[in-house]
């Protein structure tokens, strides 16, 4: 699979912590595979980013999640460690750490669903817990 192909994903973000605090949405976005990784691309749907293409690279027990554009940032989350990673705002740059509990990627030829939980620590303060899942579909078009 290392040409590109289009998918569906599907995700949703919960916070356990705040049980309000859930998000949805689906969005196409392109899929390849490139050093051994799963790569997803896509145009960010949630509207106060501004026009941000979000990049997702999934690995067994690795996820790394890049914007560029609107927002700016990257989280790595890697099961049992403590990563840092970054949110650019117009008005200074936040330092962001993860303690990732698990990442649970189960794929089949690029499709299935990809699902990790971690605690969000901003500039070293603990923010929430979150579970997120997406669930990647073959486009079908």
């Amino acid at each position: 699979m290392s040409e590109k192909t289009n998918v569906w994903v599907h995700m949703s973000s919960r916070s356990m912590t705040s049980p309000d605090e859930t998000s949805k949405w689906k969005v196409r976005a392109d899929r390849y595979a490139k050093a051994g990784a799963l790569w997803l691309r896509f145009s960010d749907p949630v509207e106060d980013m501004g026009k941000t293409t979000t990049v997702v690279k999934i690995e067994p027990g690795r996820i790394k999640v890049i914007r560029q554009g609107g927002i700016r940032s990257e989280q790595t989350f890697v099961e049992r460690e403590e990563t840092a990673g970054y949110y650019q705002l117009p008005g200074g740059r936040v330092t962001l750490g993860m303690r990732t509990h698990l990442v649970d990627v189960r794929l089949d030829g690029g499709v299935g669903v990809v699902s990790w939980t971690y605690d969000l620590f901003t500039d070293g303060h603990l923010t929430g817990t979150y579970e997120l899942k997406l669930v990647i579909q073959e486009d079908g078009s």
